[in-house]
């Protein structure tokens, strides 16, 4: 197996791990409101890592269906960082306006999908969601700032998700964009798999820093 196969086997365990914790911590403590459909979240990153896993070992279908499927999945998962980031961000001046850009977002992003997949053509989808993830983490880091005296950034369950959120978008917008320009004729599958694997790395980075923000439940003045 190649090195990003183990990657896709791990990173499937961490996620069962993640969903495991956010059932626990959240029977257990108090939920804050912005984390109420956050239990979706690795729902759909465990069923984007099954999609993987059957598409990598199996080839039970086309590569064709498999990143029509993967497109899908990630668009639902952008759609619950949404709805997770309006919550965070609620009292922000320019609340409404951003609600308008994910609408327009999440329909030019649909339409791209259905786009690339009837041309069979190679566009890295995800980076159009990474442009508007990555300013609105920015926001809420410059929100921090004024409010550093009375937060305990450290006990803060938004802080650890937004901070994995910030840290997987940057990462996959370079890697899936690289992806791009990585010749499919000359380069071996080995080189391009390997690159990929630094983007599911970070994912993984990602759901150990949840699984951190729900242990933080046990604060919920820092909540």
């Amino acid at each position: 197996m190649r090195f990003n196969d183990y990657i896709i086997i791990i990173g499937t365990g961490i996620i069962v791990i993640a969903f495991l914790a956010i059932i626990y911590f959240s029977k257990k403590y108090t939920v804050p409101y912005y984390l109420k459909y956050f239990f979706l979240f690795p729902i759909i990153g465990l069923i984007v890592s099954s999609n993987s896993i059957l598409w990598t070992f199996f080839h039970l279908y086309h590569g064709r269906i498999f990143f029509l499927v993967q497109d899908i999945l990630n668009l639902l998962w952008f759609i619950i960082l949404f709805v997770f980031f309006i919550r965070v961000l609620e009292p922000y001046k320019y609340i409404k306006v951003f609600i308008i850009y994910c609408y327009i977002i999440t329909g030019i992003q649909f339409v791209l999908i259905i786009y690339v997949y009837f041309n069979q053509i190679r566009l890295p989808v995800q980076s159009i969601f990474s442009i508007i993830i990555i300013p609105l983490c920015l926001v809420y880091y410059r929100r921090l700032l004024k409010l550093k005296p009375i937060v305990n950034l450290f006990q803060s369950p938004s802080f650890w998700i937004i901070t994995g959120i910030f840290f997987y978008t940057c990462v996959a917008f370079i890697v899936y964009n690289l992806s791009i320009f990585l010749p499919h004729s000359s380069l071996p599958n080995s080189i391009r798999s390997f690159v990929y694997s630094f983007g599911n790395i970070s994912a993984i980075v990602l759901y150990f820093l949840i699984i951190k923000a729900y242990s933080c439940l046990k604060h919920p003045q820092n909540s």
